[in-house]
């Protein structure tokens, strides 16, 4: 990034733009700064270690110790580590200010033993560690702290959390042989489950103290789409997969359970959509096309779910999404210059590519031309897509937006 800056700099001075004194002027900040960027990541992630080394040493040493303690010494301890550990997380970032990033650390290490702290109990009590009202607890505990301190760490741990939770409560008390159909419709559930917090959190994104955390929550949601609708794209998920095994059979055996939990969810997902998109186009059209692929994608999810088919259509209107689906990624992360956007379609078009290339040419090929070419592929594409991904990121970094873009 230095060397980009710097030949820019080169270029203005040579057309006149800067005189010399600028120039150098101009190079020494920009040293100063790309050294002052990457101490900040630095201390980030020694801070982000070691808060999770400290989690884990409590914990273990709480486990170690665990019948030597009694039940009341047991939680008191685990609240009092907990609350002392927010405590100076809070102290640090916002009342000295002296060390902020490991503050932010500090205040990530409460959230993980918030939750420890949550499971332990329920152990002492003898609560289903299962339950997901073990899992929901733990995220109405944090939740809090991404509007208050608008913590990025705890918004994606928020996040992920979330759809931990969504698999735990539509498989509420089932044994695996008494709800094994619903496995089978568990991406579309994810996938609309995705939609709907992305749409969530494009409706934070019009404050500017919560784009950060927003941002987060929409590239962790895009992922889980992404990994969803490529499930989607596989016969045994969405298609005819045998004489002895079809999806459609699965989706109408699926318990009412189940099924209860789709139709909220999709309901909600519809509302977040179409709130997202109203809320988002009054400043910026761009989001239009969020609300369009958003509709898409439940529109088809939907009519999978509803009206099965005994064929393999909705196998190719899924692999035809998905493709679509990597094609808005990269035009819209070049569009806003957003390299994690173009990133995520990029890896997500390279495992769709080698993927397809082995349904399409596996039985088609002697084993090794097939392996041969598919190595001559990976390699080239590989090459390729990373020069091109390069070559941008340096392109959105001149222009300030490769890491700190906010949607």
């Amino acid at each position: 990034m230095a060397r980009s800056i710097d030949r820019l700099i080169d270029q203005w001075q040579a057309q006149g733009v800067v005189s010399a004194p600028q120039a150098d002027r101009m190079r020494g900040d920009a040293r100063e700064f790309h050294r002052e960027n990457s101490s900040r990541k630095l201390i980030t992630v020694f801070s982000t270690i070691g808060a999770l080394l400290l989690g884990i040493g409590a914990f273990l040493f709480m486990a170690s110790n665990w019948t030597a303690f009694s039940s009341v010494t047991k939680v008191i301890l685990m609240l009092g580590v907990t609350g002392a550990v927010y405590y100076g997380g809070y102290s640090l970032r916002y009342e000295r200010k002296d060390y902020p990033l490991v503050g932010n650390a500090l205040l990530f290490l409460g959230s993980l033993l918030f939750g420890v702290t949550v499971f332990l109990i329920a152990q002492i009590y003898h609560v289903n560690a299962n339950s997901h009202w073990l899992v929901l607890t733990w995220i109405l505990g944090i939740l809090p702290l991404v509007y208050c301190f608008q913590n990025k760490a705890i918004a994606g741990l928020s996040t992920i959390l979330f759809y931990v939770w969504i698999g735990l409560f539509v498989f509420r008390g089932f044994t695996v042989n008494a709800s094994q159909h619903n496995f089978v419709a568990l991406p579309a559930l994810y996938l609309v489950s995705a939609v709907m917090v992305f749409a969530f959190g494009g409706m934070h994104a019009w404050r500017e103290e919560w784009q950060g955390c927003a941002r987060v929550v929409r590239l962790i949601s895009i992922k889980a789409a992404m990994g969803a609708l490529f499930l989607l794209t596989f016969k045994v998920f969405s298609g005819e997969w045998s004489h002895f095994f079809s999806v459609s059979d699965s989706l109408a055996k699926v318990t009412a359970q189940f099924s209860m939990s789709f139709a909220l969810i999709l309901i909600a997902a519809i509302i977040a959509v179409a709130l997202n998109s109203l809320w988002s186009t009054r400043s910026d059209t761009n989001h239009r096309w969020e609300g369009a692929i958003g509709g898409a994608l439940l529109s088809l999810t939907g009519l999978f779910f509803y009206f099965p088919s005994a064929t393999s259509v909705y196998t190719v209107l899924f692999n035809m999404a998905f493709a679509s689906i990597v094609l808005a990624l990269l035009i819209i992360g070049h569009w806003r210059e957003d390299i994690k956007l173009v990133n995520i379609g990029m890896s997500s078009l390279s495992i769709f590519v080698l993927v397809r290339y082995f349904d399409f040419f596996w039985d088609l090929m002697p084993r090794s031309i097939f392996f041969m070419i598919g190595g001559l592929i990976l390699v080239v594409g590989g090459l390729s897509m990373e020069r091109k991904r390069r070559q941008l990121s340096v392109a959105y970094r001149q222009s300030g937006n490769a890491e700190d873009h906010h949607e």
